[in-house]
C-alpha cells in the first residue's frame, strides 16, 4: 500500500471514513503531495511508528 487511502480497521472506522470522504480524491491528492515533500506521513505519528517497526 502507498500509504495514501484511509483505511478503517473496526465497523465503526470503515464507517467513519465513508461518511467523511476521507478518501476522496482531492484529499489523497493532497496526502501525495505531502509525501513528496516529506510531511506525509507525520514524523512524530505514533501509528506510523507502530507500522514501520513491524516491517
Amino acid at each position: 500500500m502507498d500509504g495514501l487511502l484511509i483505511v478503517g480497521l473496526t465497523p465503526i472506522g470503515r464507517a467513519t471514513v465513508t461518511v467523511l470522504t476521507l478518501n476522496r480524491e482531492r484529499v489523497i491528492n493532497i496526502r501525495a503531495a505531502d509525501k513528496e515533500i516529506g510531511r506525509h506521513p507525520p514524523m512524530d505519528d505514533p501509528i506510523q511508528r507502530k507500522i514501520d517497526t513491524k516491517e
